[in-house]
Formats: structure tokens, C-alpha cells, sequence
């Protein structure tokens, strides 16, 4: 059986390799300012790759600024030349998402510990308020989320129950 990570891998450098194609043409001057990419066809056969690489690696290109995707119309060569400083945003932008990222993976090992903590306190209060398996804990489930616990002074003892 294929390895379905490697897979996605080679796609992913695949597109790559379609967006540093195209903006190297972009830079030697093929497509001018505003003037149009080939259709999708067209750049997979030029590159030849699947039409749905093509289209992600025309994505990237999008996502770093050098086109422009207009929907029913396809993609043009954007004008870079009021960009100054665009690049280093976009650095800084980046490392910002990866500072923000490594915050929320504390924050999610964080709510993991608090969940961890609250599974043995209800057990505990459990024990020894008599009512065992009647204690039912929620789990968090990456969301915040609320913990009912059943006032035991008011619950009915279990033998009660006739």
C-alpha cells in the first residue's frame, strides 16, 4: 500500500516546482504586467504535471503576490513594482502565524493537563460522595467547554431508588 504522506509530499513539491517555473518565466519577461497566464491545460502540458498541480502552483503564486486570480477569467501577471517592503511583511507575517501556532499547541497541552486534572478530581468526589459511576465527567474536546457535576447533598442515595 502507497504511503498517502508521501504522496501528498510529492504534490506539494510539485506545485512548488510549477510556481518557481512560472515566476522565473514571469521575471525573464514571457508574461508582462496584466497580461494573462496560459490556460491551466495549457501550463500542465507545459509542465507536465496534472491540471490540479498546475492550478495549486498558480495558487502560490497567488499567495505571494506575483498573480492575480480573477474568477471566469483565469490568472494575470500582477505589478509587483508597489511592493516595496511587501516581502518583508510577509516574512514577518509568517513568523507571526508560526509564533501564534506554537501558542496555540501550549494552549491545547494546557487544556489537556486542566482536563486531565478535572477527570481526577470528579473521580475523587465521586469516591466520596457514594456515587460513583453517577459522577459523569465531560471531556474537553479542543473547545472550551462546561463541567456539571450533580450536587451530591441533594442527589438521592443510590439504594433510595425504590
Amino acid at each position: 500500500m502507497a504511503d498517502q504522506g508521501a504522496d501528498q509530499e510529492d504534490k506539494r513539491h510539485a506545485s512548488r516546482r510549477v510556481a518557481d517555473s512560472i515566476r522565473a518565466d514571469i521575471e525573464r519577461g514571457r508574461w508582462e504586467v496584466g497580461a494573462p497566464l496560459p490556460t491551466y491545460r495549457q501550463l500542465a502540458a507545459d509542465e507536465g504535471v496534472a491540471v490540479n498541480t498546475a492550478m495549486a502552483g498558480v495558487r502560490l503564486l497567488r499567495e505571494e503576490g506575483w498573480v492575480e486570480i480573477k474568477p471566469n477569467a483565469g490568472a494575470f501577471v500582477r505589478d509587483r513594482s508597489g511592493d516595496v517592503g511587501a516581502e518583508q511583511e510577509l516574512r514577518e507575517l509568517r513568523v507571526k502565524v508560526e509564533e501564534m501556532r506554537a501558542e496555540l499547541r501550549q494552549v491545547s497541552s494546557a487544556v489537556a493537563r486542566i482536563d486531565g486534572g478535572l477527570a481526577d478530581v470528579l473521580a475523587r468526589l465521586g469516591a466520596m460522595s457514594g456515587l460513583g459511576a453517577h459522577v459523569q465527567h465531560h471531556e474537553f474536546h479542543g473547545d472550551i467547554a462546561s463541567t456539571n457535576v450533580a450536587n451530591p447533598s441533594t442527589a438521592a442515595p443510590p439504594h433510595a431508588a425504590n
